[in-house]
This record gives C-alpha cells, sequence and structure tokens, in this order.
C-alpha cells in the first residue's frame, strides 16, 4: 500500500491494509506456504492461505494475474481433499481437476493468439530476439506466425488423450524457449513469468507424466466432487465469452496476444509535477512542443509492481479516477484506451475520456 500505483479494489468501500500491516500479511502467507509444503495434512492451512488469498484479490484487481489465478485454483483444489487414506478414484478426481486446468490454460492461451496483431507485433518480438537462430528465410514463410497458436491449442487437447507424452515434450520445449527468449540471455525482460514456465513444466511432469491411462471423459467426469463444476465453467467455458468482451482476459489467459486493452494518460504540464516523483519518472514527452506528457500504464505498473498492467478499462478508470485528483480542470487529464480488437476485427478502437468522464473521441 506504499506503492504509487493505485489499488483497484472489487469494491471501493473495502478498507485497505494499511502500512505495515499489509507486509505482516504478506509474510504470514509465506509461513502458511511453507506450513502447507511440510505438513501432512494440511487442509485447515490451506483453507486460511487461500482466504487470505482471496482477500487481497478483492483488494486489489492487479492482483488477477494469470498465474496467481491458476495457482489458487488448484491449491483449492487440494483444500477440497481430506488428506485421509482415502480410495484412489478420489485422489485421481483431484489431480484430474488439476489436469483440467492446465491442459485449458494451453488450449485458450492459444486460441487468444489468432488475431491479425499477434504476427505484427508478438511474433515479430519473438523473431528478432536476440537468441533467435531461425533464418529469414524461415521466418519470413507467409502464416508461419500460426504455429505458435497451434501449438498450444494441440498440447491442451493432447494433455488429455494417450498422447499426451507428446505434449508434454512439445510444452517442454515452448517454455524452454520462452525462457531463453524472456531470460538474462535473451531480453531480460517480464521476469515475473520466468518461475512460471518453470512451475507449469513441474507440474506438467508431476501431473501427467507416466500418469496412469486416463481419457477426456475421466477429466470430465463429475461424480460426487462438486469442485469440478466451478473448474469446467471457469476454466473451460467462461473464456469463450473474452472472445467477444464479455469476460477479462488474463482470467481467459490471453498471454502475448497482443488482443487486450491497453491504456495510457495524457497529463497537462502545470499538472504532472503535482505527482509523486514515483508517477512522474514515468511520464515523457513526445516531443518538445506538445504541453501534455504520457504516462504508459504498463511501463509504470511493471517498473513498479513488476507485472503488466490489468488490461480491463474498469481498472483503467479506477486509475484515472485516482489521478484526476491533482487536476485543476477536466481537460488537464486525459484517459486513453487502446480497445481490444477481437479475433476478426483488424481495427482498432481508440477512446479519449477527460476528468469528467466524458467521451472526447
Amino acid at each position: 500500500t506504499t506503492r504509487s500505483y493505485p489499488l483497484s479494489p472489487v469494491v471501493d468501500s473495502l478498507l485497505q491494509i494499511s502500512y505495515p500491516f499489509d507486509y505482516i500479511f504478506f509474510f504470514l502467507m509465506l509461513i502458511l506456504l511453507g506450513i502447507i509444503i511440510f505438513l501432512p495434512n494440511p487442509r485447515v492451512f490451506i483453507s486460511i492461505f487461500i482466504a487470505l488469498a482471496i482477500l487481497l484479490s478483492l483488494l486489489d484487481q492487479s492482483r488477477w494475474q494469470p498465474w496467481f489465478y491458476q495457482y489458487i485454483f488448484m491449491l483449492s483444489t487440494f483444500g477440497f481433499y481430506s488428506w485421509r487414506k482415502e480410495i484412489p478414484e478420489k485422489s485421481e478426481q483431484i489431480l484430474n481437476i488439476c489436469r483440467l486446468i492446465i491442459a485449458s490454460i494451453y488450449f485458450w492461451s492459444g486460441v487468444n493468439k489468432i488475431n491479425f496483431f499477434f504476427p505484427e507485433k508478438t511474433f515479430n518480438w519473438i523473431s528478432n530476439s536476440p537468441m533467435n537462430f531461425l533464418p529469414d528465410s524461415i521466418i519470413t514463410v507467409p502464416f508461419l506466425w500460426l504455429t505458435i497458436p497451434l501449438f498450444e491449442i494441440l498440447i491442451g487437447i493432447l494433455l488429455l488423450t494417450k498422447y499426451k507424452n507428446i505434449a508434454i515434450g512439445c510444452a517442454i520445449l515452448m517454455h524452454t524457449c520462452l525462457l531463453i527468449i524472456l531470460g538474462p540471455f535473451g531480453y531480460n525482460w517480464n521476469s515475473v513469468v520466468w518461475p512460471w514456465n518453470i512451475a507449469m513444466i513441474l507440474l506438467l511432469l508431476v501431473l501427467f507424466y507416466k500418469s496412469k491411462k486416463f481419457s477426456f471423459k475421466d477429466i470430465l467426469k463429475i461424480k460426487k466432487h462438486y469442485f469440478y463444476i466451478p473448474i469446467i465453467v471457469l476454466f473451460s467455458i467462461m473464456p469463450v465469452f473474452n472472445l467477444i468482451g464479455y469476460w477479462d482476459s488474463y482470467i481467459s489467459f490471453s498471454l502475448y496476444s497482443d488482443n487486450t486493452n491497453y491504456a495510457r494518460f495524457k497529463i497537462h504540464d502545470e499538472v504532472v509535477n503535482s505527482f509523486s516523483p514515483e508517477i512522474v519518472k514515468y511520464a515523457f514527452k513526445r516531443n518538445s512542443q506538445t504541453r501534455y506528457n504520457i504516462l504508459d500504464l504498463s511501463t509504470w505498473s511493471r517498473n513498479e509492481l513488476n507485472v503488466p498492467a490489468y488490461p480491463e478499462k474498469r481498472i483503467f478508470r479506477n486509475i484515472a479516477k485516482n489521478l484526476c485528483k491533482n487536476a485543476r480542470y477536466p481537460s488537464d487529464i486525459t484517459l486513453i484506451i487502446y480497445e481490444r480488437k477481437g479475433i476478426i476485427n483488424n481495427s482498432p478502437v481508440v477512446r479519449e475520456y477527460d476528468c469528467g468522464g466524458y467521451l472526447i473521441i
């Protein structure tokens, strides 16, 4: 709570955890994780940890990062496990829920990359990586970019079939390439996802490799385990609605898709210096003639929180509301939203709002 990047609670009336209690809260969660790892029956401590994590999520939607979302639901799954000696089928149900989560992540991550902007931005960015050893003759092959989303979709499908070992090998190859491209020898960028890529490799090996034969039908068996239903809905069904703009991008695993909302602020010279130095250092001018500074929300979030800005318009408006407290006139600060394009639309929509909340463009 000592950060300059505004919190975005689900409900404005929620009381925030003030300093230094926020740090105490954080260390308490680390202690709980340690207890969960080493205790033979950690069900109670898992429940406490999940409750605290949900509270943090309600206090700031910027915490709804895809890896956080994944970990919380996977850990919650084990919270429903009694940790006593049970029949093997019940233990297998718990693992199948986790398998469904992993497979859904790969599938929807691939689907979201099938759009007009992915080949223009992220694919070119990957192709120009310092660690890219592919010749230009291969990189320039028409529609080569489609291999990436189709590769991910195929992994998600094959993980739930008898060909799961092929999917494991493909996924490990993909994560290794990502670590090379994003890591210290590549772009040295977005370090928050480095451990996530490593964790995904480990989860693939633990959940799928040498596991007993199972089918897609087994994965979807609900039987008496009521936690199946929310997992199927949230991870397998709801991401469909993200394609038409009715479900959040990050919890639909729209990752490196170039098809999420994006925001910047345009701030007048006479207002920008009223902000703290922690904010001002991220503002820049496009040219010396203008009286307005640009504050890129993603740059601000990445540098201060080491996570991307949560790409939803309600978050952008909440941050605008906080910044506009320093405005003298509504026109002093403008929120510029670059709206997600959708799969078949190749024309970005740009909307600008002043501090009165009025649409300018």
